[in-house]
């Protein structure tokens, strides 16, 4: 079990930006045990978020939008094999330097 006084050294790190290196080994025991549990639960994520802001005075961060997807790559015609007189395939190279 983590001690309290660990955990709340943690948010402390966390709402002051302070780098997990500088945090002794049971801080970042603890620091990994509240990231863990933030990933796993997107809901805790916002609810800390929205504690940090209203302790900073500043409104909590909005979700972004997620991005439009890519448009559709065509397909690429099949590259066409031309028959030499000495009757070997040989398949040109196409405008885009592919075979």
């Amino acid at each position: 079990m983590i001690p309290d006084e660990a955990i709340t050294r943690v948010v402390v790190l966390v709402e002051g930006g302070v780098s997990v290196a500088a945090a002794t080994t049971q801080e970042r025991v603890a620091r990994s045990a509240f990231d863990s549990r933030v990933a796993s639960s997107p809901g805790l994520r916002s609810r800390l978020d929205a504690a940090l802001a209203a302790r900073a005075g500043t409104p909590p961060p909005q979700a972004l939008p997620l991005a439009p997807a890519p448009p559709a790559v065509p397909a690429r015609p099949p590259v066409e094999a031309v028959s030499t007189p000495g009757g070997r395939r040989m398949s040109y190279v196409d405008r885009d330097g592919r075979r």
